[in-house]
């Protein structure tokens, strides 16, 4: 066990971890590869193709991501194909991982009881002169209180889920067929959520700075739940934009 003999850490402990729950966090990793320039100079037209194993290619959950995407990809440079052929070909692929257990470490207080007790106090008592003549006795009683003793480590096993959204484009050529690949990103949040939909919204707002562009390696983005950006996303979504 910790001591509360620390009082630094005693303070620190209780702080981070009531901070930690004013509001959610979504941590997202987010890892793109690009060949495209930083600011295209026209805005490039596509075609969402469904590659999620196992999905219909005209499902409603492929077009549910789609109706997420289409504001990422705007800010991006991209717009819809209007005549169903476009400059490039964007394949969605986006599916929930199996069950994984993960550890977390909690520090959970221990606290120590103490029960109240009687005690004597001698009090002098003094004549005109400021001479004590005498003493007088009385008797108070303390309280119980309970105090905190310091912390205990807990490794506690969590049932998590990957919710992944993974983008490859490739260029169109002239003649209709696919070419080489121009871009890709890859999108994931872990949380102890089954909900693809719900994560959507912070996945795409944390990764809009990188479609058709390049990472310096996986980055990992934390977004709050009252994220103003976020907010404003799901506010343009229920308005049809």
């Amino acid at each position: 066990m910790k001591s509360a003999s620390y009082p630094v850490l005693v303070f620190l402990i209780p702080l981070i971890l009531g901070l930690s729950g004013c509001a959610t966090r979504y941590q997202v990793r987010v890892d793109a590869l690009s060949t495209l320039p930083a600011r295209p100079s026209v805005q490039q037209s596509y075609v969402l193709v469904n590659n999620t194993p196992g999905d219909e290619a005209d499902s409603l959950f492929f077009k549910e991501v789609g109706r997420h995407l289409a504001p990422a990809l705007r800010k991006a440079g991209m717009g819809p194909a209007v005549d169903g052929s476009g400059d490039l070909q964007i394949a969605v692929k986006a599916y929930l991982s199996e069950p994984l257990i993960e550890t977390r470490t909690t520090y959970n207080p221990v606290y120590m009881d103490y029960p109240g007790r009687a005690v004597m106090v001698r009090v002098p008592i003094v004549n005109a002169d400021g001479k004590v003549v005498r003493y007088a006795y009385t008797h108070y009683y303390t309280h119980p209180r309970r105090d905190l003793a310091g912390y205990v480590d807990r490794d506690l096993q969590v049932t998590v889920y990957d919710k992944t959204l993974e983008l490859n484009a490739r260029r169109v050529r002239e003649d209709g067929s696919v070419g080489e690949e121009v871009w890709s990103i890859k999108i994931s949040l872990r949380n102890e959520s089954t909900d693809y939909r719900a994560a959507l919204p912070a996945m795409i707002v944390a990764a809009e700075p990188y479609f058709g562009r390049q990472t310096a390696g996986e980055e990992r983005i934390v977004i709050r739940a009252d994220d103003e950006a976020l907010s404003a996303f799901r506010q343009a979504l229920a308005n049809g934009r």
